[in-house]
């Protein structure tokens, strides 16, 4: 959301998103690799490509609307959406994401194809 804040309430493009909000985060540990995983990626998360530059006015259930999820995929700022999130196994079947509101949590796979959790703004 500090990204936001500081690009006339938009959020960042997904082909570039780590790069785009690094600077504005506190953390200087790679805080996009997930422990779990054995293979080093320099990314573990990818962000829903359908909000790729979408202005915060554009997303009626923020609180409800996936931005950030575990992946398999690597590179350095994957986007995509339901089709390439992670193996749910790593995480007693759910995955970590985070919402465009700006909470994180850790949500069963059925959660993600049952619409509980919105993939389009």
């Amino acid at each position: 959301l500090k990204y936001a804040e500081k690009h006339q309430a938009t959020l960042p493009d997904a082909q570039n998103w780590v790069f785009e909000i690094t600077p504005y985060l506190n953390e200087k540990q790679n805080i996009f690799h997930c422990p779990k995983v054995k293979a080093h990626a320099s990314c573990n998360y990818a962000m829903n490509v359908v909000l790729s530059e979408k202005k915060l006015s554009e997303i009626s259930h923020a609180a409800d609307t996936i931005l950030i999820f575990e992946t398999d995929m690597s590179g350095s700022s994957p986007g995509g959406d339901i089709a390439i999130l992670a193996d749910p196994k790593r995480h007693n079947g759910g995955l970590n994401c985070g919402f465009v509101d700006g909470h994180a949590k850790w949500s069963k796979l059925d959660a993600f194809r049952d619409k509980s959790i919105e993939w389009r703004p």
